[in-house]
């Protein structure tokens, strides 16, 4: 299975949107399934914008880890976005989310690390605290997430040495000021791919639309690209030495 987390450190540069759209345009080979996982430790946000209940969602499966979980613990506590989007939304108040981290977050690595047939996105939002740990470690691949601007660049940079994920890439939002080929050079990290900066189809997301406008809009067919190249590295038995490899995916050297 894929485990893709991203994460951000300054401001709001889209983490949340980018999450939403990876996963909704993920490509599935049949008999697979994919879900996303709200784990931002400053609260959720998709049950507020969406009208759903707190649960079932993080609270609730935390709460099963406790026992002896199997394949189907994860959908036990997902719920479905409009458009068909499962998702597992996380209580809106941080102490909430910074406890179930705490106390469940290796927990919850172990479950999806050992499920064969799901392919996870998981929205760590700003997450600089240390409850996060367990996911950043876990994760077939971790994404930062920033604009290419100086105010969002240089403090992901200055906290990226401290995750020790050599193989950590950028997903930026927007390829303004900075190129993708200036941001590996400037910080040694390679850029994943760009989600366009696509103010109104960004916008539609986060007022919790849907429907064919958002996803004839740029912003989606650029998830799309990059979410296509990401599964073809990490889902295919030969996920490490692609992943690796391919110069489409990971632009410019390697740290």
């Amino acid at each position: 299975m894929a485990v893709v987390a991203l994460m951000s450190q300054r401001g709001s540069p889209g983490t949340t949107t980018s999450a939403l759209a990876l996963a909704a345009t993920w490509p599935l080979a049949a008999g697979r399934r994919k879900v996303l996982i709200e784990a931002d430790p400053a609260g959720g946000v998709l049950a507020l914008r969406y009208g759903l209940p707190i649960e079932p969602g993080l609270l609730s499966l935390a709460v099963a880890l406790r026992s002896r979980p199997n394949a189907d613990t994860l959908h036990n506590h997902v719920q479905t976005l409009p458009g068909g989007l499962d998702v597992v939304v996380a209580p809106e108040d941080p102490t909430q989310v910074e406890s179930v981290l705490g106390q469940a977050g290796s927990r919850l690595m172990d479950l999806l690390t050992g499920l064969a047939d799901v392919d996870v996105i998981i929205d760590l939002g700003r997450a600089q605290s240390e409850s996060v740990q367990p996911i950043t470690n876990g994760a077939k691949a971790l994404l930062m997430v920033a604009r290419p601007e100086p105010e969002h660049l240089i403090p992901a940079a200055q906290r990226i040495p401290l995750i020790r994920r050599p193989d950590l890439a950028w997903l930026l939002v927007g390829d303004r000021p900075y190129s993708p080929d200036e941001v590996t050079e400037a910080s040694g990290y390679r850029v994943a791919g760009v989600i366009a900066d696509d103010a109104r189809s960004a916008q539609a997301i986060r007022s919790g639309e849907g429907g064919d406008r958002i996803n004839r809009g740029e912003l989606m067919r650029s998830a799309s690209r990059i979410s296509s190249t990401l599964s073809n590295a990490l889902v295919s038995p030969e996920s490490l030495s692609r992943l690796k490899a391919s110069r489409h995916f990971l632009r410019g050297g390697s740290k």
